[in-house]
């Protein structure tokens, strides 16, 4: 129990921690020896629901997030599964961890799970595709020159 719920005292203390262990309304009624309006008054109370609330979140965040990333990985691997839920399981894992595939099918990080200097490298890297891309060229014979002009807008002027 959290000191979280140390705040109730004497039978609502009791209240509290049953009602935390799981037990139903009419469970905690009988094994106190409270009225319905106790046990209610501790249930609803704005301590209790912040606690219920945060050992959910945790439990999400740490079991759970285990079972589900598992169960991801046995569809995922299960060659007996149909094409369709293996390929979405994997795609699940990869979005989750933050990878991706590049346009040679190759694993990529998103920029938010990149370190500083692998961001100043996809920087960098993107700069001179954009460069490049930015200047059209023709190749004749092994040679290559810059396009001036659109032989279309001679031909349409």
């Amino acid at each position: 129990m959290s000191k979280e719920l140390n705040i109730f005292k004497g039978k609502r203390h009791k209240i509290a921690e049953l009602l935390d262990r799981g037990f139903s309304s009419k469970e905690v009624q009988t094994k106190t020896k409270a009225t319905h309006s106790e046990v209610q008054a501790v249930f609803s109370s704005a301590i209790f629901q912040d606690w219920q609330r945060s050992q959910a979140l945790s439990e999400l965040g740490g079991r759970g997030a285990r079972v589900a990333i598992q169960t991801l990985l046995e569809v995922a691997q299960d060659k007996k599964a149909a094409s369709q839920s293996r390929v979405s399981a994997s795609d699940k894992l990869l979005h989750y961890t933050g990878l991706k595939l590049d346009a040679e099918g190759n694993i990529d990080k998103s920029p938010s799970n990149m370190t500083a200097s692998e961001l100043q490298q996809r920087l960098q890297d993107l700069q001179k595709e954009a460069i490049n891309r930015a200047k059209p060229i023709n190749i004749i014979e092994g040679e290559s020159e810059q396009v001036k002009d659109d032989p279309l807008d001679d031909l349409l002027s």
